[in-house]
This record gives C-alpha cells, structure tokens and sequence, in this order.
C-alpha cells in the first residue's frame, strides 16, 4: 500500500494530511511519548484558533489526532501505537528482518505495521502469539470500563482462536 492524503474536519473545517510515508509517521509515532503537538502544529494550522474561538476543545483536537492515525495506520490507534512500541522496544531484532522486506521511505504506515506484526510474529515462540495479540488489541483501560470492545479489537485468527482450545 502506497502512502495516500488523510482528511480531518475539525470545528466545521477541513484538514488535508499530505500523503506521507512511513518513515516521516514514525518521526513522529515511534518516540518514548508520540508526537501528537508536532502532528498538531506541523499540519493542523489554524486549530488553535479553533480552540481560541471556542469551536472545538483541546481533548476534541486530541481524539481527532487519535483518529487521524487510526485512519492513516488502518487500526486502532492503540493497536498501531503499542505495535510501533514493540519496535521501539525491539529494534535490535525487529529492525533488521523489516528492512530486509521493506522500504519504510515508500510504503505507508499502515503497510508498515502490516509487515511489523508478521516479523514480530515469525520472531516469537508460536505459544506466546496468541496472548500477544490479544493483549495489543486490547482496548485501552480507560474504554475497557466505560464501552463495549469493538468487534474489530475481537478478531483473531484461526491459529489463535484454536490455540485458546
């Protein structure tokens, strides 16, 4: 999947996010604390004049940069952020095998941690992957208490589902 344009609208307005390839996402997603003022402030132009004006609030400007990059990651965001901290984490072992597979200036994020979670996978023992991808789909303890999961977060494979026999 090639890198493509994301729209947000945001107090009435819209906001083109220029097509961006992986790479240039994970400057900003694959820090300690991701990113989301510079994601804010390098292509939201003008939202802080939202907020002045009273047209958005700040938590609405901040769960639109979350929807933001669930749309360009194709996932949750707390799927794609927790898989980009797996390859944070694991770099000296992740790393390697993805640059072998891919060109992180040519594809999109979301091809990008399609590929991660095949390489995490093959480079962990095939009893643990279960667990490990119930756990990155998890939602976040903060909506686990207060909306019911997603069927998409309740997805697995066929080798993961028989696993849990």
């Amino acid at each position: 999947m090639k890198p493509w344009p994301a729209v947000i609208w945001l107090g009435g307005e819209e906001f083109e996010i220029p097509a961006m390839a992986a790479a240039d996402w994970l400057s900003y997603l694959m820090q300690e604390t991701p990113d989301t003022d510079g994601l804010i402030m390098d292509f939201l132009d003008g939202a802080e004049k939202l907020i002045y004006n009273e047209k958005i609030s700040v938590m609405e400007l901040y769960e639109a940069v979350l929807d933001l990059i669930s749309t360009v990651c194709a996932r949750p965001w707390w799927v794609a952020l927790r898989q980009i901290n797996v390859a944070r984490g694991s770099w000296n072992v992740l790393g390697p095998k993805m640059l072998e597979r891919v060109d992180f200036e040519h594809i999109s994020i979301a091809a990008f941690l399609d590929v991660l979670l095949v390489v995490t996978l093959e480079s962990m023992d095939p009893k643990d992957t279960a667990m490990f991808v119930l756990k990155l789909e998890a939602l976040p303890p903060e909506f686990a208490e207060n909306e019911p999961a997603p069927i998409d977060s309740m997805q697995m494979d066929r080798g993961a589902f028989l696993s849990l026999q």
